[in-house]
């Protein structure tokens, strides 16, 4: 595997190595993956809601599909029994 190097030819393993205008940036970058690990956290979290709420949407639709085929299958007769 590659490493990255710096114009001087030392290889850069992480901020430690890395140029100073590089460093300065430490504590947002941090800060970001803190952010992204809090966030990929509350995702996680709210997965099972989430599935359960896309399954009663299917569930729904399954019925609506049913209901439509049904209107299609006997039309005359719905039509008949509604007016």
């Amino acid at each position: 595997m590659k490493s990255a190097f710096t114009l001087s030819g030392r290889p850069i393993a992480g901020f430690r190595d890395a140029p100073p205008e590089f460093r300065e940036h430490r504590p947002d970058v941090r800060k970001a993956a803190t952010d992204l690990r809090e966030r990929t956290t509350e995702i996680r979290e709210e997965m099972p809601e989430a599935r359960e709420a896309v399954a009663e949407v299917r569930e729904s639709v399954a019925e609506l599909r049913n209901k439509a085929t049904e209107a299609q299958i006997h039309p005359a007769s719905d039509y008949n029994n509604h007016h």
